[in-house]
């Protein structure tokens, strides 16, 4: 059985109208299953392909929550200069199960929002 990959590009992600306090609640809830040792979150791997640019592979499994999947991000602050964005990535979620790939998501809004709402969560 071949199963599909769901794509939302970030015109899709940011049409889900996901408001901000729910943002800060799923950062929260994300906190406190780091905090009660059920996340499985290996460092940051990088790459320095060009010279102010990198990209990393941000792997996390939440364990009680059933979500595994990746970020790979790039941030490469000379685009600015060439009119394309800094920051660009994408999000791979898979099926913990199983591993396959469930879905391919646009990190740039989910970036910026998870930024910001960590900023907004209380120790």
């Amino acid at each position: 059985m071949r199963q599909s990959i769901r794509y939302l590009s970030d015109e899709d992600v940011q049409a889900a109208g996901l408001p901000m306090s729910e943002v800060i609640s799923a950062v929260e809830t994300a906190f406190r299953e780091k905090g009660h040792g059920r996340v499985e979150m290996p460092a940051k791997l990088g790459i320095h392909p060009a010279g102010d640019g990198f990209l990393h592979a941000m792997p996390a499994f939440l364990v009680g929550l059933g979500s595994a999947g990746m970020k790979w991000v790039a941030a490469y602050p000379s685009n600015a200069d060439l009119g394309l964005p800094q920051v660009s990535g994408l999000i791979i979620l898979n099926d913990p199960a199983t591993g396959l790939p469930t879905a391919v998501l646009d990190a740039i809004w989910i970036t910026a929002m998870r930024t910001g709402a960590a900023t907004a969560v209380r120790m």
